[in-house]
């Protein structure tokens, strides 16, 4: 029996009240159940996701297809273990004093799978399909915090934000593209846009459309090699699909939220639950547009009187972390 790893994304980072009295922020959790990790290493993975429309992840639609795309595609700007930015294709960065721009220094020892070298070209380009994709794709909202992205040398690059935000670093979480790939493909199905061409751990070996997809670690990667031989990933039609295909021992991870852990959790005693963070916070605004708001006294009246406890452990079942701020213990809530 292979290793069975449960990923169960929790949703709670809840922030309870714009001013002082009570917010949180939350992660997300991943099960164990069945044999070690070498079992697992040795045999490889099944993972799940819905019928993509396109698989390039910029113009992707999907967040079961984007999970996937992340293991053959690095990040502008990644997160760390404590959700601070650091890694993906950046080498360095530095924040302008007006926090207006973001001047980016990128490694210069990235490949694609075909051989070429990342370049500023990549980055500049990928900006730019985002800004140019479907309102509904994975990463659109990045446009909400960056105005533009411009090269300044073969391996750098200005990021312009909207406004000096706090969080507008996070928002540079999105996968870098091939131009010389990608550039001029207009049909989400178009060849090019189903065969991907990644920087990431993995990269694509096959693809049956409607069936499976496999993946392989990939030789050009710049990081440490996977210790996962190879990843099968099912094309399923729903959540219940996976749901039960999990419960039958086919797929090997799920993704779920924080109210289905407890079921999920009782129904298999060596199954075992971690938490990651889930990026995401729930929070109490205020119509600033009416002068009841303007009070703070009151504000801090509805942020004292909220039962935080009580959301916390019957809503969230505890995996959740309260917080006064969208940022909490190295945090960096998006």
């Amino acid at each position: 029996m292979k290793k069975r790893i449960w990923a169960l994304a929790l949703t709670a980072v809840f922030l309870l009240t714009a001013c002082g009295g009570g917010e949180s922020t939350t992660g997300d959790f991943s099960v164990t159940a069945g044999e070690d990790v070498q079992t697992a290493a040795a045999s490889g993975l099944t993972l799940s996701m819905r019928v993509p429309e396109t698989l390039n992840p910029l113009r992707n639609r999907d967040e079961s297809v984007d999970r996937i795309l992340k293991l053959m595609f690095l990040p502008f700007i990644g997160q760390g273990e404590n959700g601070k930015p650091e890694g993906g294709v950046a080498e360095n960065w530095t924040l302008s004093a007006d926090g207006m721009s973001l001047t980016v220094n990128l490694k210069q020892n990235i490949k694609w799978t075909d051989g070429t070298s990342l370049t500023a070209d990549d980055v500049v380009f990928s900006y730019d399909t985002i800004a140019g994709s479907e309102e509904d794709a994975v990463y659109k909202n990045v446009t909400n915090y960056v105005a533009s992205c411009t090269k300044t040398g073969t391996y750098s690059v200005t990021v312009n934000f909207r406004e000096a935000f706090s969080n507008n670093i996070s928002a540079l979480y999105f996968p870098i593209i091939p131009a010389a790939h990608y550039r001029g493909q207009t049909e989400m199905d178009s060849p090019a846009n189903m065969n991907p061409v990644g920087n990431g751990p993995y990269r694509m070996e096959s693809y049956t459309m409607a069936s499976s997809m496999v993946l392989v670690p990939n030789e050009s990667y710049s990081g440490t090699v996977p210790n996962i031989s190879n990843i099968t990933v099912k094309i399923t039609g729903s959540a219940d699909t996976d749901d039960y295909s999990f419960s039958q021992g086919i797929l090997d991870t799920m993704v779920t939220d924080s109210t289905s852990a407890g079921r999920y959790l009782a129904a298999d005693d060596k199954m075992k639950g971690t938490a990651f963070d889930a990026g995401v916070y729930d929070f109490i605004g205020f119509n600033f547009g009416r002068d009841l708001f303007q009070d703070k006294n009151l504000r801090q009246s509805v942020a004292y009187v909220v039962p935080k406890d009580y959301i916390y452990e019957s809503v969230y079942l505890k995996y959740a972390e309260m917080s006064n701020t969208p940022r909490q213990s190295g945090v960096l809530a998006v």
